[in-house]
């Protein structure tokens, strides 16, 4: 059996050799800032905000009207007889305007006014996307770092174990066998070390990249995942789906289709074109005042591809609102029983299991302090204790995922999330 004291001497020791890469940063990281980063300097979210500037512009255009046209005619000239050369030019000036009929100019300035609020429900749609991948990217970054602290805190554990088993088989106290197997353990606590540093730095590289950042932070994120003792309200969180900026997005792209419907239908009605001048007359020298109207036939089949065309797409458009009601629906439910599950999970562990494990880790310390039990049986209990605060830790990380979903579904300030975070 080994001793106490072979226990003990080691441990001061390993705290030296323990991985230096478990070293924080020199500042630290909020969601808040994270989230004001992104929405300031994400790439995408710049790109989408000249959208609107472009739908800016085609209100511009479309408030213009059509522009004044002047002609120039020569006839009778360069001909035969009489006409030869240019003795019977006569020459016409004209200015046409083409008068727009059907409210048509009305109706064009709507549309662009349409594709206006479009542009700006677009961005916020793609604004939420990106706070949403922010939050979510913070949280697994923040993940990372707990799972860095269970490795290493795993990895500093087996080293104090390797070193114990090795005096012990000096001291011809344990087999050999023990130091071999002692020693792949600590391979493998090593490896999973190694891993955890790697997703973290991984981790803080993506969210970085969200605000333009191609390189790691020096921040650390920071927050607590401690879950509370009691759930959100699920009607009132439920209530707010119809808040999504997805049904806005929608509700402006059913308004503008109907707005190019009307349009669509104002383009069967014939635009009128009139015009004025003067008309000079070689013979003689004498002008005269011209004018005139012009009016294209009416038809019933002007612009009916382009009617049916818009008509349909508005139709799709109203379809495909019930289809994204269903789907937020479904996202919030799923996310929803997640949250319960995870937490009812989580509360039972900690309170009830955590507990218990931790009181036969200090009975069976106290027996091997006695002499009355093996050393074995100290890891063993030892290890039971760090598997359970890892799982309970892996429940926690999941109820804070599904808040984040929650809270992307119906509140982009991430009221929930936040809260959850910094929770005393």
């Amino acid at each position: 059996m080994i001793s106490a004291h072979y226990f003990r001497i080691i441990s001061l020791p390993v705290l030296v050799v323990v991985s230096a890469s478990f070293l924080w940063a020199d500042s630290e990281l909020t969601l808040v800032t994270a989230l004001q980063r992104a929405t300031a300097q994400n790439p995408n979210l710049a790109a989408q905000r000249l959208d609107s500037e472009a739908a800016a512009g085609q209100m511009d255009q479309a408030q213009l009207r059509p522009v004044p046209t002047l002609a120039f005619e020569m006839e009778n000239f360069v001909g035969t007889d009489t006409r030869r050369g240019f003795n019977s030019l006569e020459a016409t000036v004209q200015a046409r305007q083409q008068i727009e009929r059907g409210d048509k100019l009305a109706k064009r300035v709507a549309l662009a006014e349409h594709e206006q609020f479009v542009a700006i429900d677009q961005l916020s749609v793609r604004r939420a996307q990106v706070l949403a991948q922010t939050t979510t990217l913070f949280l697994a970054a923040l993940t990372a770092e707990r799972h860095l602290q269970f490795t290493t805190e795993a990895l500093r554990q087996r080293q104090e174990t390797a070193a114990a088993i090795d005096l012990a088989v000096r001291s011809g106290v344990t087999s050999p066998a023990e130091s071999a197997r002692s020693r792949a353990a600590l391979a493998i606590a090593s490896v999973k070390q190694s891993q955890s540093a790697a997703k973290l730095h991984a981790a803080r590289t993506q969210l970085a990249s969200l605000w333009g950042q191609s390189t790691v932070p020096s921040e650390f994120p920071v927050g607590t995942l401690t879950i509370p003792s009691e759930l959100p309200d699920r009607d009132a969180l439920r209530a707010r789906l119809n808040r999504h900026p997805r049904l806005a997005l929608q509700s402006s792209l059913i308004a503008g289709q109907r707005a190019n419907l009307d349009l669509q239908h104002a383009q069967t009605t014939s635009d009128l074109t009139v015009s004025g001048g003067i008309k000079f007359f070689r013979e003689g020298s004498d002008a005269a005042f011209v004018a005139g109207v012009s009016l294209p036939f009416p038809s019933r089949q002007t612009n009916r591809g382009n009617i049916r065309t818009a008509r349909a797409t508005l139709t799709r458009a109203e379809v495909t609102t019930r289809s994204i009601e269903v789907e937020l629906t479904l996202a919030f439910d799923s996310a929803w029983q997640e949250l319960a599950a995870t937490h009812a999970a989580a509360l039972a562990l900690r309170t009830d299991a955590l507990p218990a494990l931790r009181e036969a880790q200090a009975i069976i310390q106290s027996a091997y302090d006695q002499g009355q039990l093996p050393f074995t049986d100290v890891l063993e209990a030892q290890h039971a204790v760090a598997t359970l605060a890892h799982e309970i830790f892996e429940y926690e990380a999941t109820f804070a995922s599904a808040l984040v979903q929650l809270d992307a579904l119906t509140d982009l300030s991430f009221p929930l999330t936040q809260a959850l975070l910094y929770s005393p």
